[in-house]
C-alpha cells in the first residue's frame, strides 16, 4: 500500500489490469482515494463499488464493508442524503456482522451526522445512542464520547435540553478517561450554550472559564480567542458588561492578529450588544456596522442581517427614524428572498412602520402598511405577535389619514384576538383608536379603553405617551376645555 501511494496514476491504473485479489483491492482503494480528494465522487463511487465486489468474491468482508462505508462518504458529500444513509447502514451492518464494532460504531456516527444535516433529530438521536453503545461496549473512548456530544446535539433540538446536559457529562467523562482535553473542552463549550439557552448563568460562567483555561493550554491560538468570545458572551448576559467588553477586546485583537476576520466580526456584534446595553449608542452603531461590513465580505448573509437590524433599532432609538427606515427597507428586501425568515421579515416590516409613526408620517406609514399587507400568511389573526404590531401601527395611520371605520375595526380585531398576558404596545394603540372612536357615543367604554391604552404603556415605560392619555381624565376648564394637557382626541403620539 505505502509503494502505491507513491505512483503516478498512469501506474496504478495499469496495474489495475493485471493484479487480482487482494492487491486489486489496494489498487482500488488508493485510485478511489484519490478521486475523492479531487471531489471527483461519481468516479471513487464507481472504484470503491468494484472494490466491494472485489472484497466479496475473496472473502474479504472486513474489506467489502468498508467500500461500503466510503460509498457513503461520496454520497454524503454528494448531496444525495438517501444514498448516504443506506450506505451507512448497510456499511454498519456489514462491520458489525464482521465483527468489527468500532467500524459499526463509526459508520453508525456518520449516519448521525447525516441526519442532523437533513434535520431528522430523532434518527440522529437514535444512530447516536447505537454508535455510543457499540463504542462504550469496546472500551473505545473517544468514539463514545462523539457519541455522546452528537446524542446531546439531537436532544437539544429536540427541546430536550436537561437530557442534553446528561449526554454532555457522560460524554465528558468519556474524553476524561481518553485522556483528551482539546475534547472536554469541545463538549464543554456545547454544554455551555445549552445552559445560556436554559438561563443557568453561573454554570455557564463556570463552563466558560475552564474552557478559557484549556484553551490557552492548548497549542492552538484560535482555540485561545475563541473561547476568550465565550467568556466574553456570558459576561454579557450576566449583565457584567465592562467585563464582556474587556474580554471582547482581547478577542478582537487576537483574531486581528491571525487576520481571522470572521472572528473579528463577531467580537464587533458582541460588542456592539455590550455598548448598546450600556447605554454607548454611538459606540455601538459603529461596532455594528463594523460587524456588518465583515460578515457581509466573508458570506456570512444572515449574520451581516443580524448586525443590520441591530443597526436599524438603534438609530430608531436615537432619533434618526429616516436613516432607520432606509435600513428596515433593505432588511425587508433581504429577508423576502430567503427561505425561513419570515420571522425576521415580518418584524422588519414593523419596524418600519414604527420608524413613520415616530416621526409623524402617518401617510407613508399607512402606505408601507398597505404595500407589506401580502407579507403575511392567509388567516393569520392578532394571535401572532408581529402581525399584531403591524396591525396597530396600522390602525393608528388609518385614524391619522381620517379611515377612522377602518381603523376600529382592525382595532376590534386585535383587541379580541389578543391572547391573555400578551398585550403590546400594538394592543395599546388599538385600545386608544377604539377609544377616540368612542368619545361621543359611549363616554364610559372611552375611559375604559383609554385606561387599558395607559396602563399597556406604563407597562412598556412608554410614561409620556400614558402622560398624554391621562389628559382624559383631568377635570375640565369651562373656558378651554380639559386642562394643561393635549386633547387625546387628536392622537398625538
Amino acid at each position: 500500500m505505502d509503494n502505491q501511494q507513491q505512483l503516478p496514476d498512469e501506474d496504478l491504473w495499469a496495474q489495475l489490469g493485471e493484479v487480482t485479489g487482494r492487491e486489486r483491492i489496494d489498487v482500488l482503494y488508493e485510485l478511489g482515494d484519490r478521486a475523492s480528494q479531487r471531489q471527483d465522487f461519481p468516479s471513487a463511487t464507481s472504484l470503491w463499488q468494484e472494490m466491494e465486489t472485489t472484497a466479496n468474491e475473496v472473502g474479504d468482508a472486513q474489506a467489502a464493508a468498508e467500500a461500503v462505508r466510503l460509498q457513503g462518504v461520496a454520497a454524503f458529500y454528494s448531496g444525495e442524503y438517501e444514498d448516504a444513509i443506506a450506505l451507512y447502514r448497510k456499511a454498519a451492518r456489514a462491520h458489525e456482522e464482521a465483527g468489527r464494532l468500532r467500524d459499526a460504531a463509526a459508520a453508525l456516527w456518520c449516519l448521525a451526522d447525516i441526519f442532523r444535516e437533513t434535520g431528522d433529530f430523532e434518527g440522529q438521536l437514535q444512530a447516536a445512542a447505537d454508535s455510543r453503545a457499540m463504542a462504550e461496549s469496546e472500551e473505545a473512548p473517544t468514539m463514545a464520547g462523539d457519541a455522546c456530544l452528537m446524542q446531546a446535539r439531537a436532544l437539544y433540538m429536540l427541546n430536550r435540553e436537561q437530557e442534553a446536559l446528561t449526554a454532555c457529562a457522560a460524554g465528558r467523562e468519556h474524553y476524561r478517561s481518553a485522556p483528551r482535553p482539546e475534547k472536554v473542552a469541545q463538549i464543554d463549550d456545547f454544554a455551555l450554550s445549552v445552559h445560556l439557552y436554559l438561563g443557568n448563568l453561573d454554570e455557564a460562567l463556570e463552563l466558560a472559564r475552564g474552557c478559557l483555561v484549556l484553551a490557552r493550554m492548548s497549542s492552538s491560538e484560535a482555540d485561545d480567542s475563541y473561547a476568550r468570545l465565550r467568556l466574553a458572551e456570558v459576561f454579557h448576559r450576566r449583565g457584567s458588561l465592562e467585563e464582556a467588553m474587556g474580554h471582547a477586546e482581547i478577542a478582537m485583537q487576537e483574531f486581528r492578529t491571525r487576520d481571522d476576520l470572521l472572528g473579528v466580526a463577531k467580537c464587533e456584534e458582541l460588542r456592539g450588544q455590550a455598548l448598546d446595553d450600556n447605554g454607548e449608542s454611538e459606540k455601538a452603531l459603529e461596532a455594528f456596522t463594523d460587524g456588518r461590513v465583515l460578515f457581509d465580505a466573508m458570506g456570512c448573509d444572515y449574520d451581516a442581517l443580524r448586525c443590520e437590524t441591530r443597526r436599524a433599532i438603534l438609530m430608531h432609538n436615537m432619533g434618526d427614524y429616516d436613516l432607520a427606515a432606509q435600513a428596515n427597507r433593505r432588511l425587508i428586501r433581504a429577508f423576502s428572498g430567503g427561505e425561513g425568515q419570515q420571522v425576521e421579515l415580518h418584524w422588519s416590516v414593523v419596524r418600519l412602520l414604527d420608524n413613520f409613526h415616530e416621526d409623524g408620517q402617518h401617510d407613508e406609514c399607512l402606505k408601507a402598511a398597505v404595500e407589506h399587507l401580502d407579507k403575511w400568511p392567509e388567516g393569520v389573526t392578532a394571535a401572532d405577535p408581529a402581525y399584531r404590531e403591524f396591525l396597530g401601527l396600522y390602525a393608528l395611520a388609518l385614524e391619522r389619514e381620517g379611515q377612522i371605520e377602518q381603523a376600529t375595526a382592525i382595532s376590534n380585531h386585535v383587541i379580541a384576538q389578543t391572547p391573555a398576558r400578551e398585550a403590546s404596545l400594538g394592543t395599546a394603540y388599538c385600545y386608544e383608536v377604539r377609544g377616540r372612536s368612542q368619545l361621543e357615543s359611549d363616554e364610559g367604554a372611552a375611559s375604559q379603553d383609554f385606561s387599558h391604552a395607559i396602563a399597556l404603556h406604563l407597562a412598556r415605560n412608554r410614561v409620556d405617551r400614558a402622560k398624554e392619555l391621562s389628559a382624559y381624565f383631568l377635570p375640565v376648564d369651562k373656558d378651554s376645555g380639559r386642562a394643561g394637557a393635549e386633547d387625546p382626541v387628536g392622537g398625538h403620539a
